[in-house]
C-alpha cells in the first residue's frame, strides 16, 4: 500500500512538472526556461525535481519519450483489426477503436502536445511524431509487397499520408478539440476511405469503392 501511494505520488509529481513545462514553453519557449521556473510553476521544491530529472532537457526528453511510446502502443491496435472489421466500422459509421484511444490520449495530453508542436516548442518533436505515424503505415497499412519493394511512388504515398495524419491532429488542436475522440475516430476513418470526387460525408455512398485506397 505504501509503495502504491509512493507510485501515485511520483506519477502526480511528473505530471505537474510536465504541465508546468508545457505552460512555460507556450509562455516563453524552452530555451528561456529554468529549473527554478519549473519548480515554481509546479509548486514543488528543487530537491523533488532533481530526484526525477537531471535538468530541464532530461524532463523534456523523458516526457516526449513517454508520449511517443504511448502513441506507438495505441497504434499497434490497428494491426489486430482485419479489413472486414475496418469496413464494418466504416459502413456502419462506428468509431475506429484504436483511433478513439489515440485521440483520447492526445486530448488528455493536449496541452503538452500542443506546446511541443507549437512555434515555441521542440522543433525535433514533430519529425519524431511523423516517424511514428510513418512506421505505423509501413507496418500496418502497406501490404507486404510494398514494404519489401519501396518504389518512389510508395515513398511519396507514405510522405503524403503521414503529413495528412499529422495535419488532422494539428488542426484538431488548433480548432480547440471541439470534436470528442469518438467523432474524430469516425472522421479519420471516413477520410481514410475517401477518394477524390466522392461526396465529403461521414457515411459511404458507393460501397464497391471501399478499401481501394486504404491499402496501396
Amino acid at each position: 500500500m505504501i509503495k502504491k501511494t509512493a507510485d501515485r505520488r511520483v506519477v502526480r509529481t511528473k505530471k505537474m512538472l510536465r504541465d508546468a513545462l508545457a505552460e512555460l514553453i507556450e509562455d516563453k519557449g524552452f530555451e528561456a526556461i529554468t529549473v527554478c521556473d519549473l519548480t515554481e510553476r509546479a509548486d514543488i521544491n528543487r530537491g523533488t525535481f532533481y530526484a526525477h530529472y537531471k535538468d530541464k532537457t532530461d524532463l523534456l526528453v523523458q516526457s516526449e519519450n513517454d508520449l511517443i511510446e504511448a502513441v506507438l502502443e495505441i497504434q499497434s491496435g490497428l494491426v489486430e483489426m482485419s479489413m472486414a472489421e475496418l469496413l464494418d466500422c466504416y459502413v456502419n459509421n462506428k468509431p475506429l477503436p484504436f483511433a478513439v484511444a489515440l485521440y483520447r490520449y492526445l486530448g488528455d495530453n493536449g496541452r503538452f502536445v500542443r506546446a511541443l508542436i507549437g512555434p515555441k516548442g521542440d522543433p525535433g518533436f514533430t519529425p519524431r511524431l511523423k516517424e511514428v505515424i510513418a512506421r505505423n503505415i509501413l507496418e500496418n497499412v502497406l501490404s507486404e509487397k510494398y514494404r519489401e519493394n519501396m518504389t518512389p511512388l510508395t515513398k511519396y504515398y507514405m510522405a503524403y499520408y503521414t503529413s495528412a495524419q499529422l495535419g488532422v491532429i494539428e488542426h484538431w488542436f488548433e480548432s480547440g478539440m471541439n470534436e470528442d475522440p469518438e467523432e474524430m475516430a469516425r472522421i479519420v476513418l471516413s477520410i481514410m476511405f475517401m477518394r477524390p470526387g466522392d461526396a465529403i460525408e461521414m457515411r459511404p455512398t458507393i460501397l464497391d469503392r471501399v478499401g481501394m485506397q486504404y491499402v496501396i
